[in-house]
């Protein structure tokens, strides 16, 4: 075996940007050749389509003839059983080939893996077709094109029949021209899969005189026939019966046996014949081809499609626009075995069959057929590093499919050790202007077997680039094309880079984390190392961080060669920008201060101690609460020394400047300090607020430097008349700047199904913990995943039924505020109350009907909800105590302290023992005594401050100025109604009143308890 130049060993070429376009595909981009076997080479390419604006990327084998590398059909275990390319070529490597490149291929049917084409492996035909195109392949590697119209017939009791449903196909009924005689071989399976009756005749092959040569005129064929004992094209096989059998079913094929098989309800000629044979008969089956070529084939497929026939491109082609297989063979000889990826945006839109044809016209193929495509094109090579063949391009299902057939090129060829060329890597490639690419090189030997690093490597450049002695090459400043050669102990080898001046696109990464960064949020002095990359026209360039310029606002703070940003040491917004060649991206950055948690008071509160005139307690009354559903309640005595202490010891974060929290003020006049402790020990002194006010403040106070841990809270006589009082206080938090934080949580929820996702995100805080964020259907807590890093909640629902559902997500941020989002589920139900038809009520009551809210009003078989009539109290109490979910059960035992509680109706005394027990309904001092005033309308604002009171504190609360009687709501009604107004729940009327005095419908109350679920 001669030893073959470098060049065609390890060849990589590429095209420049300025290259000519294909009329096929479109622009020409980019392309690389590598040798992998003697006479076989791989080509990748990428085109642009103006039309779709995206790629098309080719692949394919160029084979020349050779008696070393030959074409090799394969199938499954038989060949109706599909298999994926690589479980082909690893059958086919077991068996000690070396698969230098494959693709898939016929058309088969779906359901049962039938090829729908002819398949010959080793000269013997596995399966016919008589009017599909296919390609042959002759023992010396040389193919050709056409359509094999072979005629099987078998020949018993004096007459020729023609065996119309072919050879391994699925029997079929064919009641005219003698019916579907069908031929089945241990190639079709263990069975004949038949699964109704038949007639099925075992014939034994005779191998006697097996090679001698029957003369047309003696053999009744037409044509020259050779004795065989398998099935050939152009041969006859003579039979004897074994047996004939009339079979319900499926019939097992013994080993080394034909059977030819008929339905019992096909023609009654032909089976009438096949129940006279007689074990012992002689039946000879001929497979003969107008065309003797196919006489010559020890390889063959079928195709679907003939694409290119003496140069021209056929007609009634496929017109689908999808990936694409195909083989050519050009005026030379040679043969293309083609891919062209598809259906995948991004990486190839494919193409259709007259495009595919006219692209191989312009590879120079005269002659071609396409073979199957869409998700079953696959094409894989075994490149000289490697041990085994791997699939190279990108198949459209994501992974490969199960196929019928495949072709692949094999050889036996062993490694010689005789060195025949390098292999650079990486063999093709494309640089961004400016960016490096480090070459290294294997020295392949004289059969296409990798021998390991080559030593010694002189490296050189052409074209647009430079490359160092050691391989390290630097592309140049403008677009072009580079080559670079290395050579060492008497063989080369050479790479292509393309060069692109101005990418399509740049992006940035975080080196850190390796996720994509369209905007930063930063704390001060925070750095980050990014990194960019680009893209040009769909294709990755290699590049370096250097490579592009970097830039930022002043005010945001600095950025570095390599990209390192680090924020400056304020709170600021500006930009970054990135660009290289004429092209730049920006994103937006923010710098700000974050807020940690230190204390949200909804706990025991056993970190504060009582000590020296101080008394800490928890707090569970809504109107002494801030955030949540507790507060720390602070009672102090300064007494004679003039201060009261809570000792505690919470840690803070190095770094923290600043310390915040709500207090209630009692309006005395004292001060309230904080003592903290740096991590040594000593302790300071930070002033927190006067006490002059009454009702909620936040205050955020600077923290002395070094502070890490909070030790005491001091309340101190301030001079006044007051040196007692009682302090609320809640949310304690640490800032390292100046910042406090009243927006709630942002949240929007998805549902697709029973798929449910949900984004949340803070102003302040860029992540939030999953306990911070809470899923409800239907009012239960709901178990969901939670992405703290993404910021999303995903879950998957219950089946939503025939009824209606809520699904509500809350989320809490470390400052306290709350934010919510509801969605409805399902379609709901049909009207189920009579007098809510076309009432903007009614799906409100639905959903409180169906949740068992409510029960409506029953009027003989007639259900009424009522939706304009007002509400009473304890209707109200009910209702609301079935909303919250409560086990009125639980609440029996509770003694009521109202002095109408006889007037309470037996069916709401569970649902008021439940509210009061749980401080919802606290009733009204009236006439010397406490009452719930049960059969009383309740008017808006009494339900609001119900309603109010089931919630957490921390929602966003509305100034009510907006409404023109915002004037007449209670004092003690107001923060409830500010806080629904804020939420959205309650929204007025249209003459921009509030009317918290008039009296609550019932439509009006089922609306609100659907809104806030």
């Amino acid at each position: 075996m001669k030893q073959i130049t470098a060049a065609a060993m390890a060849l990589s070429l590429s095209i420049g940007q300025a290259a000519l376009a294909s009329d096929a595909l479109g622009h020409d981009l980019h392309a690389g050749t590598t040798a992998l076997s003697q006479g076989a080479a791989l080509t990748q390419g990428y085109f642009w389509s103006d039309t779709y604006s995206d790629l098309r990327t080719e692949r394919y084998v160029t084979y020349t003839p050779n008696e070393n590398v030959t074409p090799t059909v394969a199938y499954g275990a038989n060949v109706l059983q599909r298999a994926t390319l690589s479980t082909m070529a690893r059958q086919l490597e077991s068996r000690g080939k070396r698969v230098v490149g494959g693709t898939n291929g016929d058309f088969y049917v779906l359901s049962t893996g039938q090829p729908l084409g002819l398949v010959v492996t080793d000269g013997v035909l596995r399966s016919s077709a008589s009017y599909h195109y296919g390609v042959g392949f002759r023992s010396d590697g040389t193919a050709f094109v056409g359509t094999p119209n072979l005629t099987i017939t078998a020949t018993m009791l004096g007459e020729r029949v023609t065996v119309f449903g072919g050879v391994n196909k699925i029997r079929q009924v064919r009641t005219v021209d003698g019916g579907g005689l069908t031929l089945l071989t241990g190639d079709f399976g263990s069975t004949t899969q038949n699964t109704s009756p038949g007639v099925d005749v075992v014939l034994r092959p005779v191998t006697e005189n097996v090679g001698e040569t029957l003369p047309a005129g003696e053999n009744g064929s037409g044509y020259d026939l050779v004795l065989s004992d398998q099935l050939r094209i152009g041969g006859r096989v003579r039979c004897t019966v074994d047996q004939v059998v009339e079979a319900a079913g499926a019939n097992a094929i013994p080993a080394g046996c034909f059977i030819l098989t008929m339905n019992a309800k096909d023609d009654a000629g032909t089976l009438n014949m096949l129940r006279s044979l007689q074990p012992g008969d002689e039946v000879s089956i001929d497979v003969t081809s107008a065309d003797p070529r196919w006489g010559e084939a020890t390889e063959a497929l079928g195709a679907m499609y003939l694409l290119l026939q003496n140069g021209q491109v056929g007609s009634a082609l496929s017109t689908e626009r999808t990936a694409r297989t195909a083989v050519g063979v050009k005026a030379d000889g040679s043969v293309l075995f083609y891919t062209l990826d598809g259906k995948q945006e991004g990486i190839s839109v494919g193409a259709t069959c007259a495009q595919v044809a006219q692209r191989l016209k312009e590879l120079g193929c005269v002659e071609a057929v396409g073979l199957d495509g869409g998700g079953s094109t696959t094409i894989g090579v075994t490149y000289p590093d490697k041990n085994s063949m791997q699939v190279v391009n990108s198949p459209s299902d994501g992974a490969e499919r199960a196929n019928s057939t495949a072709m692949f090129l094999t050889t036996e060829l062993k490694a010689t050790g005789v060195p025949g060329s390098l292999m650079l890597s990486p063999g093709d490639t494309l640089a961004l202007a400016g960016a490096q690419v480090p070459f290294s090189a294997q020295t392949v030997d004289t059969a296409y077997y990798a021998m390991g690093a080559a030593s010694g490597v002189a490296y050189t450049a052409s074209g647009a680039g430079s490359v160092t002695d050691d391989g390290l090459f630097t592309a140049g400043a403008s677009a072009g094309s580079a080559v670079v050669t290395g050579q060492a102990n008497g063989v080369s080898g050479s790479a292509n880079v393309t060069v692109v001046a101005t990418p399509s696109q740049i992006n940035i990464t975080n080196e850190s984390t390796g996720g994509s960064v369209q905007a930063l949020s930063l704390e001060p002095g925070e750095s980050v190392p990014l990194s960019a990359s680009s893209i040009w026209k769909n294709l990755n360039l290699r590049s370096q961080d250097t490579c592009y310029t970097w830039t930022c606002d002043e005010a945001v703070g600095t950025v570095t060669a390599d990209g390192t940003f680090t924020a400056g040491s304020k709170s600021s917004s500006g930009n970054l920008t990135v660009s290289a060649g004429g092209r730049q991206v920006t994103i937006p950055v923010n710098v700000a201060g974050h807020i940690y948690l230190l204390e949200d008071m909804e706990g025991d509160n056993s970190a504060f101690v009582s000590a020296e005139g101080a008394r800490a307690g928890t707090e569970a009354d809504l109107s002494k609460v801030r955030t949540g559903r507790q507060s720390l309640r602070l009672e102090y005595d300064a007494g004679e020394s003039g201060t009261a202490q809570l000792n505690t010891s919470i840690a803070i974060s190095a770094g923290e400047r600043y310390l915040g929290l709500w207090v209630y003020g009692d309006g005395s006049g004292n001060n309230l300090t904080a003592v903290v402790a740096d991590a040594a020990g000593n302790e300071s002194i930070v002033p927190v607020t006067g006490l002059s006010f009454t009702g909620w403040k936040h205050v955020l106070v600077p923290l002395t430097d070094g502070a890490v841990r909070l030790t005491a809270l001091r309340v101190v006589y301030g001079g006044g008349n007051s040196r007692t009082g009682t302090l609320w206080l809640d949310q304690l938090t640490s800032a390292n700047e100046d910042l406090e934080d009243f927006t709630p949580p942002t949240v929007s929820i998805k549902v697709a199904g029973t798929k449910f996702t949900a984004t949340v995100s803070d102003n302040v805080d860029r992540s939030l913990t999953a306990g911070a964020v809470i899923l409800q259907y239907d009012g239960a807590v709901l178990t969901g995943t939670w992405n703290e890093k993404t910021g999303t909640l995903s879950a998957n629902l219950p089946a939503p039924g025939a009824a209606g559902h809520r699904v509500t997500v809350t989320a809490v941020d470390a400052s306290g505020n709350l934010g919510r989002a509801s969605r409805e589920v399902g379609e709901g139900a049909t009207l189920i109350f009579a007098d809510l038809e076309d009432h903007w009520a009614a799906s409100y009551a639905d959903y409180l009907y169906e949740q068992g809210i409510t029960k409506g009003v029953s009027q003989g078989t007639t259900l009424y909800y009522q939706p304009d009539a007002n509400i009473t109290r304890a209707e109200f109490f009910t209702m609301a105590a079935r909303w919250m979910g409560l086990d009125l059960s639980k609440y029996a035992g509770v003694s009521l302290p109202f002095a109408d509680a006889q007037e309470i109706p037996a069916w709401a005394v569970s649902a008021v023992k439940a509210m009061y027990a749980e401080g919802i309904v606290k009733g009204s001092q009236d006439r010397g005594g406490l009452y719930a005033y049960p059969m009383s309308s309740i008017n808006r604002a009494e339900a609001m401050t119900i309603l109010g009171r089931t919630q957490m504190r921390g929602y966003p609360e509305a100034e009510l100025n907006s409404f023109t009687d915002s004037a007449s709501v209670p004092a003690w009604a107001e923060a409830y109604v500010r806080s629904l107004v804020g939420q959205g729940v309650v929204n007025g009327y249209e003459d921009g009143t509030l009317r918290p005095g008039a009296s609550m419908s019932r439509g009006q109350v089922a609306k609100v308890l659907y809104t806030l679920r």
